[in-house]
């Protein structure tokens, strides 16, 4: 969504400016509740602490928690949930389908739909460094320079590092990703943070694929994304497929990122709908 306060779902939803509002009405026209989460410190006076893999997926099992404990939405701690996200979002779904066992056992999880996942951050860094994702990789500084203030990002930053990471803080992903288009590292910072230990041992805490989730997993990425590289969510499958994991798994040939996310979306809800209807979920790891 972005760092800026005005990028949160709770900010656009009632304005009708949310970019997700027409894939989320999808879902609402199944007759589904459907939960958003604004991730950690988004709307606060704080920033959000971007692409931290834990973080986002607390916050994504938070807040079906709360919609569960809403009064007048029908639902109570026996409602089936299904987890659903793209992209920063995939991260998030991946995460919380990680950790509901452990976390938030009273969920009644039914399955997660996840894609675009950038589920390798380093990896995703060194796809992104001098392409069009280039600003992406600033952004995720900033949030774990939030998330663990001993990081000090600023200390590594240059003029031009300097001036994207403010920008950052006030606009959404959109216009962030577009200002830093095609930037290298080495273009604003005067030492790369990414090589630094403390930097890795970090960046690889937020790395999916150690845990297999206990529900089904349906896991869908794009051929031609050129913001999440094919083969880190090929690493994904492979991870979950091992750990016994049920996954399945769904290309989309000659798509980019925002088409996988379009495309993939009512694919994605018509196997939770299934999940929710008490079909059994197949493999194909």
């Amino acid at each position: 969504m972005g760092l800026a306060p005005k990028c949160a779902p709770s900010a656009g939803f009632p304005t009708g400016t949310a970019v997700e509002g027409n894939l989320i009405n999808q879902a609402l026209l199944r007759g589904w509740a459907v939960a958003v989460t604004d991730y950690e410190l988004v709307g606060d006076p704080g920033v959000e602490t971007y692409t931290v893999g834990r973080a986002e997926g607390q916050a994504v099992l938070d807040a079906a928690r709360a919609a569960e404990r809403l009064p007048g939405t029908g639902l109570d701690a026996d409602s089936p949930v299904g987890i659903m996200g793209y992209s920063q979002g995939g991260q998030a779904a991946g995460w919380a389908a990680e950790l509901h066992h452990g976390y938030a056992p009273d969920l009644n999880v039914q399955g997660t739909a996840t894609g675009g996942v950038p589920a390798d951050l380093l990896k995703v860094a060194d796809y992104n460094n001098g392409n069009i994702g280039a600003g992406l990789i600033l952004m995720a500084g900033v949030g774990h320079d939030t998330a663990y203030p001993e990081l000090d990002l600023a200390k590594y930053l240059n003029a031009k590092g300097r001036y994207y990471v403010d920008l950052d803080k006030t606009q959404c992903v959109a216009e962030d990703t577009i200002a830093a288009a095609f930037k290298t590292v080495d273009e604003v910072t005067v030492t790369d943070p990414l090589v630094q230990p403390d930097w890795q041992r970090r960046l690889r805490a937020d790395q999916l694929g150690t845990h297999a989730p206990d529900a089904p997993v349906h896991l869908y990425q794009a051929t031609d994304d050129e913001l999440i590289p094919y083969p880190v969510a090929a690493q994904l499958r492979r991870e979950w497929c091992g750990e016994g994991g049920t996954v399945w798994w769904r290309e989309l040939p000659l798509m980019g990122h925002v088409e996988g996310a379009v495309a993939g979306s009512p694919l994605a809800m018509d196997w939770l709908a299934e999940r929710f209807a008490g079909r059994p979920a197949d493999g194909n790891c």
